[in-house]
């Protein structure tokens, strides 16, 4: 099974959004004097990815969007909508035989209409 149905399937028996139990899986915010790893070893110094994250979910207006997600598939018997917040995480960044650096952002931004 895929990772997502997991999540999502996971979300629905705990009764809470998957954005939500996604958002609850992030690496923690870095301090000064805390940090953590990825399982690759990574140190994550400076980590603010649920800030980033909370931070696209309002300029995305996403919650407003899930509820008139929900409104047209109330009203809507045969055609259905569906919206989606998912984070990504590659194994990507500096290796220290290649002595590459590479990243990669992907923002999908659909329009509802």
């Amino acid at each position: 099974m895929h990772p997502v149905t997991h999540c999502e399937r996971t979300a629905h028996e705990l009764k809470i959004p998957p954005e939500e139990l996604r958002r609850r899986n992030f690496y923690e915010t870095s301090r000064k004097d805390h940090f953590q790893r990825t399982h690759y070893g990574q140190a994550l110094k400076y980590c603010n990815l649920e800030e980033v994250w909370d931070a696209l979910i309002e300029k995305a207006e996403f919650h407003k969007r899930t509820e008139a997600v929900r409104e047209f598939n109330g009203k809507n018997r045969w055609r259905e909508r569906g919206i989606a917040a998912i984070p990504l995480k590659f194994g990507m960044g500096f290796h220290p035989n290649t002595r590459v650096l590479w990243a990669d952002v992907e923002l999908y931004l659909p329009r509802l209409s």
